[in-house]
């Protein structure tokens, strides 16, 4: 980025030059402070996103881990139990995360429970912008490592 701002500025405003054309229309004639700065704006704002993915994608396995262990003792009705199943099954999906959490922690320790909590206030502060609810800021690399921690604790007891 900064080559290109630098060679902006080395050809001037007024160059004719295709490339100082592009660059010109796309924004590069900014002084270089603001440009630093809008990266650097972009860069928080895109490990605030990797979070939200990475969270997206574990409360995704925890879903298909519930789902995959949910047994209904044999009732008198086969049919009724069938049907019971199949309805906690697709409830699943809509449990508040805390309840998913909760029922697992048997396979977790509680600092790894305590610590995906926070990084599922830090997703929710991100996806809703509350900013009176602002929580610990969270990076990427440890959001990846907690989380694949419980996944492998998780898939460990399966």
């Amino acid at each position: 980025m900064r080559k290109t701002v630098k060679f902006v500025a080395k050809q001037g405003e007024e160059s004719n030059t295709i490339s100082a054309k592009l660059l010109a229309e796309i924004g590069f004639t900014s002084p270089l402070s603001v440009l630093e700065r809008d990266v650097k704006r972009a860069q928080s704002e895109n490990k605030k996103l990797v979070i939200l993915s990475l969270w997206s994608v574990f409360e995704r396995c925890l879903v298909e881990y519930l789902q995959r262990h949910i047994s209904i003792p044999p009732v008198s009705m086969p049919e009724v139990g069938n049907l019971l199943q199949q309805q906690i099954v697709d409830a699943v999906e809509w449990w508040k995360v805390d309840d998913k959490l909760d029922i697992l922690k048997p396979l977790l320790t509680v600092k790894v429970v305590g610590r995906l909590k926070q990084i599922r206030q830090f997703r929710d502060w991100v996806a809703h912008r509350n900013p009176s609810a602002s929580p610990n800021n969270i990076d990427p690399q440890t959001a990846y490592t907690l989380l694949r921690e419980a996944v492998q604790q998780i898939e460990a007891n399966s």
